[in-house]
């Protein structure tokens, strides 16, 4: 898998690839390349109302077409998902990993953004201070 990784995620060709391999024999809870590239959109779009852009560098975002979803409980516990991981590189978004996990809490989750902020807090005050 590792070969499929590592690429801008707007090539849909390998998108499309990295999907298949993961979901090979599975039937339920897919993810398509469009899914995706709608996903990256709607991060951006959450984005560029906290960050600008110039400090999304090494943001990573989760995508999971299922998440949010809840489930019987027939299903004894939480079924699986294909999920995409995505970091911003400082021009594009490249893919970091695709698996099959657990079912996210949301389709969309940005998972360090909180520690993006803190950074740029602390840089800003140490600059203060040193001026």
């Amino acid at each position: 898998m590792s070969n499929l990784i590592g690429f801008n995620v707007s090539n849909i060709a390998k998108t499309t690839a990295s999907l298949s391999v993961v979901e090979k024999g599975c039937s339920a809870r897919k993810m398509g390349a469009d899914f995706v590239t709608e996903a990256v959109k709607r991060a951006e779009a959450h984005l560029s109302t906290l960050l600008y852009k110039k400090d999304w560098k090494g943001i990573q975002v989760l995508i999971d077409e299922a998440g949010g979803e809840s489930f019987p409980g027939s299903y004894n516990g939480t079924p699986l998902s294909t999920q995409v991981t995505i970091e911003f590189s400082g021009s594009v978004w490249f893919v970091k990993d695709v698996e099959r996990s657990y079912v996210s809490k949301r389709e969309v989750l940005i998972k360090n953004l909180y520690t993006k902020k803190d950074e740029l807090v602390k840089f800003a005050l140490e600059r203060k201070a040193a001026a």
